[in-house]
């Protein structure tokens, strides 16, 4: 699964054993007519849906909620290019987010790599794969990490809390 949004939320979930995905789209604008102007592309090729936000208007001001049910096994790619917090829980599969603003990240089985390019926060808890989490102003903020831990901010603060350290694991700050 890869989104691409320009503005607005994504919180992904899984909350079932079903082989498909539950989508629910979200535009808000001021204008009935910026509404119109918001444009949702999807495109599946090789077993990988792609969704893309896409404003007609490049001046357009208005946002797009995402909010997804999907299989937990599916790997999650989401990028958003201006502004819109990220919330995923509960993926066995790989995670790749980039945002500007906070990213919320809970209960993962493999690699997770988070990065806010502005002021964003980035927490995940619960990982069992490895971690790469990179904030320019953000906080930085990890829990029950099983595994690598590599973070990176600017000027934020860095807290990884591990239950046990494994002794394969390593932490770079």
């Amino acid at each position: 699964l890869s989104i691409t949004n320009i503005n607005g939320p994504i919180t992904i979930t899984t909350g079932w054993k079903k082989d498909v995905i539950s989508l629910k789209v979200t535009k808000r604008a001021k204008k009935e007519t910026d509404l119109n102007n918001i444009k949702i592309i999807n495109t599946v090729q090789n077993n990988q849906l792609a969704i893309t936000t896409r404003h007609v208007n490049p001046k357009l001001v208005g946002l797009v909620e995402y909010e997804l049910i999907v299989p937990a096994s599916l790997n999650v790619n989401l990028v958003i290019a201006e502004h819109g917090n990220v919330s995923i829980n509960d993926i066995n599969g790989s995670i790749n987010v980039v945002t500007n603003d906070n990213i919320s990240i809970a209960n993962t089985n493999q690699a997770v790599s988070a990065r806010t390019l502005k002021k964003g926060s980035i927490s995940i808890t619960n990982a069992q794969g490895p971690v790469n989490a990179e904030s320019h102003y953000g906080n930085i903020y990890g829990e029950n990490i099983a595994h690598n831990f590599n973070a990176k901010s600017t000027s934020g603060k860095i807290s990884v809390i591990y239950k046990t350290l494994p002794l394969a694991s390593s932490i770079d700050l």
